[in-house]
């Protein structure tokens, strides 16, 4: 069974029997649609940034990214708050804020969101409440996401 599945511009899909949350494509987000054990499905989209932690996504901004990305071990900053990444042979790299972004998005537990036009955005959202491959949706959670119809 899918336990999520990402929406991407133009169609694409990737579920969690495609491969792991790293296997996903980096870029272009748009709709992460999850199982849920209380409503059947849940939605995390309209984010900066999406982060695999405690076995689901969950939407961040740009705190939000580097406040896990910290906690992790990933990334750390010097006293000028300068980043550097745990890089696996050369140990911690100084990089800048989009040395980190590259990092982050090849490392593959991060995945970048993207704006489009409300119809696309609206379209995505549809097709993941409707999405066969995950139980029917029973409620909603606080705060998500839904469209007026």
């Amino acid at each position: 069974m899918v336990s999520w599945k990402i929406y991407y511009p133009d169609g694409v899909e990737f579920s969690s029997e495609d491969g792991g949350p790293e296997d996903a494509p980096a870029h272009g987000v748009l709709v992460i649609c999850m199982s849920d054990p209380d409503n059947g499905r849940r939605f995390q989209c309209s984010s900066d940034y999406y982060i695999w932690a405690k076995d689901e996504w969950w939407g961040v901004d740009r705190g939000g990214l580097y406040t896990y990305s910290v906690e992790e071990g990933i990334i750390k900053f010097d006293e000028f708050y300068r980043p550097s990444v745990l890089h696996p042979s050369a140990g911690w790299v100084e990089v800048g804020d989009l040395g980190v972004f590259e990092y982050l998005a090849r490392r593959g537990n991060v995945k970048f969101g993207k704006t489009v036009r409300t119809e696309s955005f609206n379209e995505s959202i549809k097709k993941a409440d409707q999405d066969p491959f995950f139980a029917p949706r029973t409620g909603w959670k606080r705060n998500e996401y839904r469209l007026d119809e």
